[in-house]
């Protein structure tokens, strides 16, 4: 986004949010109460990712994947993953995994000093 074009780009990201909602709300209108329940959940997402602004917290990354969240890497080239954060435990001689854990929220994974 160049700073002359940040005018027109900003502009066409509001007209994308403004052509999917109505999109969204006709076909909220259109579909059957059944067929409306049972796709609650889609249309949750959706709503959700329409209302989401830059600062805010607790983004919608992705449809497909709604748990990934964004990470800071603290690092030039690349500042920010997309994703979630996994930890396997092995074995110190075989290398056999014991262990695996997914975790829902972007934990400290560094040396505990440097809390």
């Amino acid at each position: 986004m160049h700073p002359k074009n940040r005018k027109r780009s900003r502009y066409a990201v509001h007209r994308l949010k403004m052509i999917s909602g109505r999109i969204l709300r006709e076909i909220q209108r259109k579909i059957t109460a059944e067929q409306l329940e049972s796709s609650a959940e889609m249309f949750a997402l959706y709503l959700r990712m329409l209302a989401q602004n830059r600062g805010d917290k607790n983004k919608l990354y992705s449809f497909h994947e709604p748990h990934i969240y964004c990470m800071k890497k603290g690092k030039v080239h690349q500042r920010y993953e997309f994703g979630t954060k996994a930890s396997i435990t092995t074995t110190r001689d075989s290398g056999i995994i014991i262990d695996i854990l997914a975790f829902e929220k972007n934990v400290f994974d560094g040396p505990p000093w440097r809390h």
